[in-house]
Formats: structure tokens, C-alpha cells, sequence
């Protein structure tokens, strides 16, 4: 008596919502299927976990390729850059002294201590002494601490 109640009660359990199993059969039927019913229901899940997981992964492979991608090119730009930025100092170091010291006074002030940071220390000498000596005293502050004192909006 006792394992038909138990019977009874896993068939309902499995039953669609609202239909009550009065047949012994069907119930002993949805007991004995109820462990390959979830042993089923676990392996589709499981394989649909591990399509997702393959999914994800080559997601994440793309992601990795585009990644290197743009550290390379990146890579390149920043080597222009500064290829241009040599470039620029050897125009200034070529100079003038009071053309470039006129020049630099008009530029951004993060541009012009950059400039002098590279130009050798006697070309830079040169060029802010003939420069504005209010000027002057901006990039040498620049120069020593270029932090502390940066303008906001890398300045003028």
C-alpha cells in the first residue's frame, strides 16, 4: 500500500499541472522513468553547456586576435610618433635660437618641454635664454616636476 501511495505520488509529481493520475499503471509507468527522464534531462543540458563553453571560447579566441591586433598597431603608431616627434626636435635643435625660442613661446606648454627635454641641454640653455622670461620660468617648472605643475588642458 505504502509503494503505491509513493507510486501515486512521483506520477503526479512528473504529471502535467492540473491532471491527477488515478491509473497504478501510469504511475508505475512516470516512477520508473523518472531517473532516465532526469538522467535526460541533465545530458542535454550538459550539452548544450558545453556548446555555449565552445561558443565562448572561440568568442574569446577572436577577442585575444583583435587584441594583438590593435597592441600592433598601436605598437607602430607610437613608433611614428615618436619618429615624428625626433623629427620635430632636430627641426628646433637645427634652429635659431631666437626663432625657436619665439616659436616654443607660442606653442602648447606640454609640447615645448617636451621639445626641450630632448634637445641637449646646451641647445635648450640657448633657446630659454633669449625666450620670455615669465615663459621660460613655465617650462623650466615643467621640465623639473611635469605632474605637478601641468596646466589643465596641457596648457598654452
Amino acid at each position: 500500500m505504502a509503494r503505491l501511495a509513493r507510486t501515486i505520488a512521483a506520477a503526479a509529481m512528473f504529471a502535467a499541472p492540473g491532471i491527477a493520475v488515478a491509473d497504478p499503471v501510469a504511475a508505475d509507468y512516470c516512477a520508473n522513468i523518472a531517473d532516465k527522464a532526469a538522467d535526460a534531462r541533465v545530458a542535454w543540458q550538459t550539452a548544450n553547456l558545453r556548446k555555449l563553453e565552445t561558443e565562448v571560447a572561440a568568442k574569446l579566441s577572436a577577442l585575444d586576435a583583435r587584441e594583438a591586433e590593435l597592441k600592433d598597431w598601436v605598437g607602430k603608431r607610437d613608433a611614428m610618433v615618436k619618429a615624428a616627434s625626433r623629427e620635430l626636435v632636430d627641426i628646433y635643435a637645427k634652429m635659431d635660437t631666437e626663432a625657436a625660442a619665439a616659436q616654443l613661446a607660442k606653442v602648447e606648454t606640454v609640447t615645448a618641454t617636451s621639445i626641450l627635454r630632448q634637445l641637449s641641454p646646451r641647445a635648450a640653455g640657448a633657446i630659454l635664454a633669449v625666450m620670455d622670461a615669465e615663459r621660460a620660468a613655465t617650462l623650466v617648472r615643467m621640465i623639473a616636476a611635469p605632474t605637478k605643475d601641468l596646466p589643465p588642458g596641457g596648457g598654452t
